[in-house]
């Protein structure tokens, strides 16, 4: 027996074994075993055959044989050779297909050309290339598995006029305060002027937009920025706080090209208030006021918290969302950051929050509702609530903030003054935007009433009201989203838990977690199928795993992925239709020098790392590599850990992207000898690599 796993309630259940499986054949049987432990007879086995050999492939040279300058065509550089020559190296006897993306990471691929790898595992190709911009890279696949290389780019010019297609990308949205880069949907950030980064045709004139986070809302112009001769640009805007979402957009004569919107939130506010406490001090009933409970009290005490020494006023809705706030009074909240009020009241409703406006920002509490009965005859106030939004195409009851449902006239629920007229009104799930009404119902002689709208797909924030002479009152908004499509399903992240470094992993970047996890939403109980395209658009996808939506609509997979380059994406099909998301990119690793540095070694660490002899050498390192092995001021008296590579010309040490990126910092000089020095972004840690050594930035 490999393992148990308990069935849920609904009859699902997963096992991941915690041995790896070895090379060879399988056949895996399956058991049932009830509370009385009677056991069921096993199931037919399911047969599989794992078989773990790496497999490689390299692209390591594209030659310009042709004109007044021959040789070695670098990246990004530029060749009149229109049939450079491609030479790697592979599997002995492995079939290498080489794609051309054009230069456009998430452009899809042609295939250009095939061709064999030799007894020694070495190939060499010539394409025929047009015009202009290239990215290309070769890829094996087999039993054993599939390999991708890094595109080479570069450019071929064989005439004196070059129309490139017009692209543009925003990469990355830099926080430069401390949480460092922006990369999940809505993240937030307390920096107002967070770096944008991206690539676009070389030269070309790039403008940012903000949409403000909603799709059809007009866009305002954020900026301009002309693209270097590599293709990149940086932009630093100067933003409100609130919702953001940034898209950048390239026109010319040769056509016009927009980014994906990178949706996040400035929240500039380190001020903060609460307010806990409305109490009542006078007549038979002292203590707590409840929210939407009455008091006697006209002069009831406020308590609650806020920054130390920050000025907290006080502010009356009337219990009225959109209402005009009426101010009631200020006070600073002491040393301890705790404060009291007590204001005077009139008779009626009263919906008090508590507010810090200061150069640092704005904050302010939730609203307290109560209502204050002084005089001896009390009118009973009008009030209103909306319990429920219920979806009766089978999800149920909508409970929580920004669910989703199918239904779009869903059954609302709610109480109020028995005979009170009930106004239902929609914002749009927008806090300031003007709330549309969808309807009117009267509330039955037991104060309950139903109301079934029409409305239409996207986002909703319905609340009720009711407006008598005896005053007005409002609900709370219930949020939620119409999704009268069929079908739809998301990858949010792919986290690794695995090494010193973990957490999201970025579209792009390395893993040393062979099993990470994926974690999206989708339809409520659909099944997700998750397919891995190993980075490569056009390739045939390999099926890695079934998971069902839980009623939230979320799901979480944990797969089992080999070495190498993947390109993972969700899908969802059906009767009630397809769905699929974009493939997320990323590269598992965790071959790296530290994984052979094992409690049974004698390395504890390194000095240095030598790459002398032939000058044709290349070293894989890692983050993990270097906070293994590296030691602590080794070279430089700066509080990171070091590590020191020597070479000769024609070595190249590449710096694998992790949870980071590698930066020049600089050139030091240690015993005679001129390194450059590269920082990792986030983490204390620093290479120095001789001069003459090629630093390849992965």
């Amino acid at each position: 027996m490999i393992g148990t796993a308990l069935a849920s309630p609904t009859g699902y259940w997963s096992f991941a074994p915690t041995t790896p499986w070895i090379d060879g054949n399988h056949a895996v049987t399956v058991t049932v075993t009830d509370a009385t432990g009677l056991s069921s007879a096993a199931s037919a086995p399911l047969k599989f055959t794992v078989n773990t050999a790496p497999v490689l492939v390299t692209l390591d040279e594209v030659l310009d044989n042709v004109g007044s300058s021959t040789g070695l065509v670098a990246y990004r550089g530029s060749t009149d050779d229109a049939s450079p020559q491609l030479k790697g190296t592979a599997t002995p006897g492995a079939t290498v297909e080489l794609y051309d993306t054009h230069g456009l990471a998430d452009a899809l691929a042609n295939k250009i050309g095939t061709v064999v790898a030799d007894a020694a595992g070495r190939w060499t190709y010539t394409p025929t290339l047009d015009q202009g911009l290239h990215g290309i890279y070769a890829h094996v696949s087999g039993t054993a598995g599939i390999a991708s290389t890094f595109a080479h780019d570069f450019t071929v010019t064989t005439s004196p006029a070059v129309v490139a297609p017009m692209f543009v990308t925003l990469g990355g949205v830099f926080d430069d305060t401390g949480s460092g880069i922006l990369v999940g949907i809505v993240r937030s950030t307390g920096d107002a002027s967070p770096q944008l980064k991206g690539t676009a045709t070389p030269g070309a004139t790039v403008e940012l937009y903000d949409t403000h986070g909603i799709a059809d809302a007009a866009a305002s112009k954020l900026g301009t920025v002309v693209a270097d001769g590599t293709g990149h640009w940086t932009y630093t805007p100067t933003l409100q706080q609130g919702l953001h979402g940034i898209y950048a957009t390239v026109g010319g004569a040769t056509g016009t090209a927009s980014s994906d919107v990178r949706d996040f939130i400035v929240t500039t506010l380190p001020a903060f208030v609460t307010l806990d406490e409305v109490v009542d001090n006078v007549g038979i009933s002292t203590g707590p006021v409840g929210y939407g409970e009455s008091t006697d009290d006209a002069s009831p005490q406020l308590k609650g918290t806020a920054t130390p020494g920050a000025t907290v006023d006080l502010y009356d809705g009337h219990g009225i969302a959109d209402a005009l706030a009426d101010k009631i009074g200020t006070v600073v909240a002491d040393g301890t950051g705790h404060w009291t009020y007590t204001p005077t009241l009139q008779q009626g409703l009263h919906g008090v929050y508590a507010c810090v406006d200061a150069t640092a920002g704005i904050s302010n509490s939730s609203a307290h509702q109560f209502t204050v009965t002084t005089s001896s005859v009390v009118v009973t106030p009008v009030f209103v609530t909306l319990d429920g939004v219920f979806d009766d195409t089978g999800s149920g009851l909508l409970v929580a903030i920004v669910r989703s449902t199918g239904d779009a006239s869903p059954q609302l629920k709610g109480t109020a003054t028995p005979g009170a007229t009930v106004d239902l009104y929609d914002t749009h799930g927008l806090a300031d935007a003007p709330a549309s009404k969808i309807g009117t119902v009267v509330a039955d002689g037991t104060g309950h009433w139903t109301y079934t709208p029409t409305l239409q797909q996207g986002l909703h924030g319905v609340y009720a009201c009711v407006d008598a002479t005896a005053g007005i009152a409002s609900s709370d908004v219930r949020d939620f989203i119409v999704t009268t499509s069929p079908a739809f399903v998301t990858l949010d992240e792919v986290l690794d838990n695995v090494g010193i470094s973990t957490g999201p992993v970025g579209y792009g970047e390395s893993t040393d977690d062979a099993s990470p996890q994926l974690k999206g939403t989708a339809t409520p109980g659909v099944t997700v199928d998750l397919y891995d395209s190993h980075g490569i658009a056009d390739a045939s996808a390999d099926k890695i795993g079934t998971v069902i939506a839980d009623a939230t609509g979320h799901w979480t997979y944990t797969p089992t992925l080999d070495q190498g380059l993947h390109g993972i994406y969700a899908y969802v099909g059906g009767t009630a239709g397809v769905a699929s998301t974009n493939a997320f990119d990323f590269f598992v690793d965790n071959s790296t020098l530290a994984a052979k540095n094992t409690a049974n070694s004698t390395v504890a660490s390194f000095d240095k790392l030598d790459l002398s002899g032939n000058g044709d050498n290349t070293l894989k390192l890692s983050l993990d590599d270097l906070l293994n092995l590296g030691r602590t001021d080794l070279y430089l008296r700066d509080g990171n850990t070091q590590l020191m590579v020597n070479g000769d010309q024609g070595d190249a040490v590449e710096l694998s992207r992790l949870n980071g990126n590698w930066t020049s910092n600089g050139t030091a000089t240690v015993a005679g000898e001129a390194y450059a020095v590269y920082q990792h972004s986030t983490v204390a840690a620093e290479v120095f690599i001789q001069h003459g050594v090629t630093a390849v930035l992965m």
